[in-house]
């Protein structure tokens, strides 16, 4: 299993792969997020393609030195 941290650095060095599997950690608070609120017009498609701009963009981001969690 790939760590947190070897997934984000891996993402920063633009491996798509990487990226899903780091989503995918995520997934079960995408979806109590999307279970609290209701957006008119943004489906669960909608829902993952923005969470997944949102994780990209976090692990870009993210400073290893100053040891903060992730998202």
């Amino acid at each position: 299993m790939k760590t947190i941290e070897n997934l984000i650095q891996r993402v920063k060095e633009n491996d798509d792969l990487a990226l899903l599997l780091l989503f995918e950690r995520y997934k079960p608070m995408i979806t109590a997020v999307t279970k609290r609120y209701f957006i008119r017009n943004l489906d669960e498609n909608d829902w993952n393609q923005e969470a997944l701009i949102v994780c990209y963009e976090s692990a870009g981001l993210y400073d290893f030195e100053r040891g903060t969690t992730f998202f």
